[in-house]
């Protein structure tokens, strides 16, 4: 059987964030419960529609710090996401939901959490809130990865999207990865492997540690001096209680989960969090770039999304893609974008200002991406 196969697009936005825009506001309905074995989908109306940026909806398991999400899609006049569906064995726990989103200068905007019951159909709800709308087919990519009891998968892989955003005019670039698929991806929880002995009737199991990772959100990352950042951490796969150690590049750090910080000076500073928990450790590091009231940089954000899996690396360094990539650079700066897939995708080529299937290179000039 052919592979299935998926197409990775690509968006290019260049310009300048202008502070005099309006911050994003959120209109969402709030569910009160998600059926087992559907695909729900969530809605909410963003306003001024045409400045919200990476909007998604944020969920996890009740009473547990990971926190996984699932970025919306444009249904005018709103936005649309559908969540991956709950196996059966989560009928009667909560998850909490809450969306979020920005404007294209970085001011971050996001309802409160809630929570919501998973039942195992809709006469089972006994919220006064309506039950979450949901198809029996959908193709859903979560990130950073599958939480365990859910499941992604349909007969057709999704979209992924690649997406450059600032605040001035656009130039279409596209990257398209082709990927194989099974119809059930592999769900985020720890690994086994299984060998056979030299008889035909035992087995050995080995259980292998658990991976563990940290996704951090740091808002604004670039304006003048002095500018005050708020800083985020979410633990993902630890089995313990997290500590937190934020080193903020400029001499100072915090060991709170979420805190805030103001650079006072211009520059450009790797703000690094160590989550730890026991013998288990991870590092999440992000770029804030810090000018002078008089000083214009230029906002790259790339984010890779679905099916067809891989990463950006750029010229200068910053962007990695793992998976927030937004990094910022001075007026002129010419930065090459390198995609890589990943061992079960194939790159197949750039699309709009880039073309050919090599790096694809672009001016930070404020007015169009030239390749």
């Amino acid at each position: 059987m052919a592979p299935l196969r998926a197409a990775m697009a690509a968006v290019v936005v260049l310009g300048l964030a202008d502070a005099a825009r309006a911050q994003v506001t959120i209109d969402h309905k709030q569910v009160g419960c998600i059926v087992a074995g559907q695909y729900s989908r969530l809605n909410a109306c963003f306003t001024p529609a045409s400045e919200v940026v990476r909007p998604r909806v944020n969920f996890r398991m009740k009473a547990q710090p990971a926190a996984y999400y699932v970025e919306m899609k444009s249904d005018m006049p709103c936005h649309q996401a559908f969540l991956p569906r709950p196996k059966k064995e989560l009928i009667g726990q909560e998850i909490e939901l809450w969306i979020e989103g920005m404007d294209r200068a970085f001011n971050p905007a996001r309802t409160p959490e809630y929570a919501v019951t998973i039942v195992g159909s809709e006469s089972e709800c006994k919220k006064d809130l309506p039950v979450a709308p949901w198809v029996s087919s959908a193709s859903v990519t979560v990130f950073p990865a599958m939480p365990a009891g859910f499941v992604a998968a349909s007969a057709f892989p999704a979209t992924a999207v690649l997406a450059v955003v600032g605040g001035g005019a656009a130039a279409a670039t596209g990257i398209a990865i082709a990927a194989s698929g099974d119809d059930e991806p592999p769900v985020a929880g720890t690994p086994t492997s299984t060998t056979s002995t030299t008889t035909t009737t035992t087995t050995t199991t080995t259980t292998l540690p658990p991976s563990v990772s940290v996704d951090c959100t740091i808002r604004p990352r670039s304006g003048p001096a002095p500018l005050t950042v708020s800083f985020s951490a979410v633990p993902i796969g630890f089995t313990g209680p997290v500590s937190f150690r934020w080193d903020f590049g400029d001499g100072t750090g915090s060991t709170d989960r979420d805190t805030t910080h103001t650079y006072t000076s211009p520059g450009v500073f790797r703000a690094i969090v160590t989550a730890t928990s026991g013998a288990q450790s991870a590092t999440c590091d992000r770029n804030v770039s810090v000018s002078r009231p008089d000083e214009v940089r230029h906002a790259l954000d790339v984010a890779l999304t679905g099916t067809g899996t891989g990463t950006v690396t750029s010229n200068p360094s910053g962007i990695s893609c793992a998976p927030d990539c937004v990094e910022v650079y001075p007026r002129g700066t010419v930065v090459t974008l390198t995609p890589t897939p990943a061992a079960s995708s194939v790159f197949v080529g750039w699309s709009g200002s880039c073309s050919g299937a090599g790096p694809c290179t672009l001016t930070m000039n404020g007015d169009h991406a030239v390749t």
